[in-house]
């Protein structure tokens, strides 16, 4: 009984002092990346996985013209492209907000909505649906773990208006997804647990993996200080751009029955296609 009470007694006494520390830091840290908050659109079309799993890289970089887009390796592979998104809205009251790259499907983008929801004065979400999206056995772990974010996962967990229900699916498809990271695990059945020692615990690591999300992203994002002055014009002509993009398709895809980009059925159909 001795021994359960020391036990208990270090466990708060831990959890008070990494807190108190996780603090000091997160705050000096926040203090920093206030100053990241960018009058252009460096961030928003950045596409560092480090960018997708801070929850403040993303919430800080939403003005009330960004649209939210959520896609998958769509927005990475076609960032070169005349109608990838930065390119075409590239303004300061028009822009888009975009998050995702290869195997960020259904799990990932819920759990970053589940995150950003609350603090995002945009409320609109516009999602890109892939087909492998929808392959019988669902996301693999091999693809899950280097794509998910702790600091999401613990901003999601913060969130008053997601429902409980919803929350112990989320959990549970990590759990799942996560067997083989102990680590993972152990904060996710800590997060299932409803009582004031792992209330506190999970307090304590929302603070340290924010920090770490947010120092990780510092680190990798090279700064700019420019101002995007560009105002969007009222109207677009999407019937023209519609018909330039499919004259561009047709000329990139003519030379296989199934419309598909020529460079990519060559590399990846065409060898084996008997």
């Amino acid at each position: 009984m001795k021994r359960l009470k020391a036990l208990a007694v270090s466990i708060i006494l831990s959890v008070i002092i990494s807190f108190t520390f996780l603090h000091f830091y997160t705050n000096r840290e926040k203090n920093e990346f206030d100053e990241l908050t960018v009058k252009n659109n460096s961030i928003r079309y950045n596409d560092s996985p480090n960018k997708y799993k801070s929850h403040d890289a993303i919430t800080k970089n939403i003005g009330k013209g960004t649209i939210i887009l959520l896609g998958s390796s769509e927005l990475i592979v076609t960032s070169d492209w005349k109608e990838h998104p930065k390119h075409l809205l590239d303004y300061s009251d028009k822009n888009i907000m975009q998050i995702g790259e290869g195997f960020y499907q259904s799990l990932i983008q819920a759990i970053t909505l589940g995150s950003i929801g609350e603090k995002s004065p945009v409320k609109t979400v516009n999602l890109i649906l892939s087909m492998q999206w929808f392959e019988k056995h669902g996301l693999s772990p091999e693809a899950f773990q280097p794509r998910f974010s702790i600091d999401h996962l613990y901003n999601l967990y913060k969130s008053e208006k997601i429902s409980k229900e919803t929350k112990e699916k989320i959990y549970d498809r990590i759990l799942e997804l996560s067997k083989n990271n102990s680590i993972v695990t152990r904060m996710v059945e800590g997060l299932k647990r409803d009582n004031p020692v792992d209330n506190a615990i999970n307090q304590a690591n929302a603070e340290k993996y924010k920090l770490i999300a947010n120092s990780k992203f510092l680190k990798s994002y090279h700064r700019d200080d420019s101002v995007n002055d560009k105002k969007a014009p009222k109207e677009f002509d999407w019937d023209q751009l519609r018909k330039e993009a499919l004259e561009t398709a047709k000329e990139e895809s003519n030379e296989n029955k199934f419309f598909m980009y020529n460079k990519y059925f060559d590399k990846n159909f065409k060898k084996n296609f008997d």
